[in-house]
């Protein structure tokens, strides 16, 4: 068995210590890459390289070229 058995209480705040560390590294890693993400998109976008989901204007008004 490694380390020494701790009590009950011990144990599940030792539990909900290493879970918040836990969930609060994952949300810390998901808005750095979603920061890194949108950095990333507006330095394609400011080359001329748009979204394929981007419409243009014309052809939501049903005009055409």
């Amino acid at each position: 068995m490694i380390g020494v058995i701790v009590g009950g209480w011990e144990y599940v705040i030792a539990v909900y210590v290493l879970s918040g560390v836990v969930i609060s590294g994952l949300i810390l890693w998901t808005v750095l890459d979603y920061r890194s993400q949108r950095h990333a998109l507006s330095e394609l976008e400011a080359l001329g390289i748009t979204r394929r989901s981007s419409v243009p204007s014309a052809f939501l008004s049903g005009e055409e070229d």
